[in-house]
C-alpha cells in the first residue's frame, strides 16, 4: 500500500511538472477591433501578456495570400515586449522592442496567410496595458 501511495504520489508530481513545462507560463489577454475602407484599415490589439504567443489577426478575408504594406505603432504601460511580424512563410519581417513610456514604429510588406490574416509572435515579460496599431493597404 506504501509503495501504491509512493507510486501515485510521484505521477501526480510528474503530470504537475509536464503540465508546467507545456504551458511556459506564458498567459495572454487581447481584445481586436478594425476598421476598413476600399484597401486600406485600422487595427488595433489592446490587452495584457506575459511569456511568449504566435497570434493572427485577420486582415481582409476576402483576399488570403495578399500583399500588404503595414504600419505598426506599438506601447506598453508596464513591462515590455518584443512583436515580430512574420511573412507568411514565417520568416520575420520587422521586429519592434516596445517599453513603457516609449512607443515604438515600425513596417514593412508582408503576405497575408490562407486565412487573410496577418501573423505575430509577442513575448512579453510582464506587459500590462499592451496596445498595438496597425494601419495597413493592400497592394
Amino acid at each position: 500500500m506504501k509503495r501504491y501511495k509512493a507510486l501515485m504520489i510521484a505521477v501526480a508530481v510528474l503530470l504537475l511538472a509536464l503540465l508546467a513545462c507545456g504551458e511556459g507560463g506564458s498567459s495572454y489577454s487581447f481584445s481586436t477591433s478594425s476598421t476598413s475602407s476600399g484597401n486600406s484599415g485600422h487595427i488595433e490589439i489592446t490587452g495584457d501578456a506575459n511569456g511568449t504567443v504566435t497570434d493572427e489577426t485577420e486582415v481582409d478575408d476576402d483576399f488570403p495570400g495578399a500583399t500588404v504594406d503595414i504600419e505598426v505603432e506599438a506601447g506598453v504601460k508596464e513591462g515590455s515586449y518584443t512583436l515580430d511580424f512574420l511573412d507568411d512563410d514565417g520568416s520575420v519581417v520587422f521586429s519592434l522592442d516596445v517599453k513603457p513610456g516609449e512607443l515604438a514604429r515600425g513596417s514593412g510588406t508582408v503576405t497575408l496567410n490562407d486565412e487573410g490574416e496577418v501573423a505575430y509572435d509577442l513575448d512579453a515579460s510582464d506587459a500590462k496595458g499592451v496596445k498595438i496599431i496597425i494601419d495597413y493597404e493592400l497592394r
